[in-house]
This record gives C-alpha cells, sequence and structure tokens, in this order.
C-alpha cells in the first residue's frame, strides 16, 4: 500500500511539472505565432514602436510565463499590442471569460460621468466618477487606457477606455482595486460599492 501511495504521488508530481511544461509551450507557440503573424500581415509593424523595443517587450513577456496567470499575460499582450498603435490589431477579450460591474461610463470634457446603470440607481446617472478605491479616476483611466483595444486615435482612446473600464479584470490586474468582485467607485458627493455581475 505504501509503495501504491509514493506511486501515485510521484504520478502526480510528474503530471503537474508536465502541465506547467505544457503551458509554458502553449503559450510560447502562441507568442510565436503572435508575432509571426505580426510580421508577415502588418502593413507597417514598425511605425510607432521599434522592433527592438517590440521584441524586447515580448522577451519580457516570454520570460515572466511562469509567473503570471492567463489573464496577466493577456494584459501584457494587451499591453504590447496597443503600443503597435493601430485600431485594427488588437488582442481581445471576447473569448476571455471576463465580468463587468453594472454601469457604463463616457467622458464630457475632463469628467467621467455614469452613462448607464443597473436598475434602482437610476439616480446616479449623470453622476460624476471621482475614484475607484483610492485611485483618483484620471489616473484610473490612465491606466486603462494603455491597455485598451482597438484604439485609432485620442477619440476612440477615450470610447475604448470607457468600454474597458466596468470589467473587472482588467481593473484587479491594473491594481486598481483590490479584489476581483467587488471595488468603491467614488462618485462626485457619494460612494457606491458595486458588486460585480456575473
Amino acid at each position: 500500500m505504501k509503495n501504491i501511495l509514493v506511486t501515485l504521488i510521484l504520478c502526480l508530481a510528474v503530471l503537474k511539472v508536465f502541465a506547467q511544461q505544457t503551458e509554458k509551450e502553449f503559450w510560447l507557440q502562441d507568442l510565436k505565432a503572435y508575432k509571426t503573424g505580426l510580421e508577415e500581415k502588418h502593413i507597417d509593424l514598425y511605425n510607432r514602436i521599434s522592433k527592438a523595443e517590440f521584441d524586447s517587450e515580448l522577451e519580457l513577456i516570454k520570460s515572466s510565463i511562469d509567473n503570471k496567470t492567463d489573464f496577466q499575460l493577456v494584459m501584457d499582450l494587451m499591453r504590447l499590442t496597443q503600443k503597435i498603435g493601430d485600431g485594427h490589431t488588437a488582442i481581445s477579450l471576447s473569448n476571455v471569460e471576463t465580468h463587468n460591474f453594472p454601469f457604463e461610463i463616457q467622458q464630457f470634457g475632463n469628467d467621467w460621468r455614469i452613462v448607464k446603470i443597473v436598475q434602482g440607481f437610476d439616480h446616479l446617472l449623470g453622476t460624476q466618477l471621482i475614484a475607484v478605491d483610492e485611485t483618483p479616476i484620471a489616473i484610473a483611466a490612465q491606466k486603462v487606457s494603455e491597455v485598451a483595444q482597438f484604439v485609432e486615435n485620442r477619440h476612440s482612446a477615450i470610447i475604448r477606455t470607457a468600454q474597458y473600464f466596468p470589467i473587472s479584470e482588467v481593473l484587479f490586474e491594473l491594481k486598481l482595486i483590490k479584489q476581483k468582485d467587488k471595488a468603491s467607485f467614488i462618485l462626485k458627493a457619494t460612494t457606491v460599492l458595486f458588486l460585480q455581475k456575473h
């Protein structure tokens, strides 16, 4: 019985190492395909980011595979892809499970305001968003804009930032919120705690 238990433990350990290696190999293959595909098909890949900077950042992503979650790696790729500066080149979250806080925002001048919200909170429509947890909205929006995809110019950057802002996983990975499932959104004259929509 003892030999069977030791054998089982060793098998599980080998499987875990194999699974980790396989996961890393998949990521390395994906990153190779990402770079190759961009270099083969993009009309001007190195227009806004130099090849050296692109390669350097891609190598950093590769070297961090063992230390990051899949979503953290996706965020790194989003950040790198956004630096290409082409709204048609993007990492989509459409196949990634994400959760949204139950509101939408838009920028009006320098203010970010709630333009859509779940029923029962209608009185907050138009209210100015001041901060997310302890981060002022200007800083939070800037951080979100660095990973927002499908950005063509400063106008689409504002729209895309607003679209990515309610995604709890994005806010969490940017360290704007402390927990994935809840955050405090500080509104002018009030504070609202939202639990994420499932």
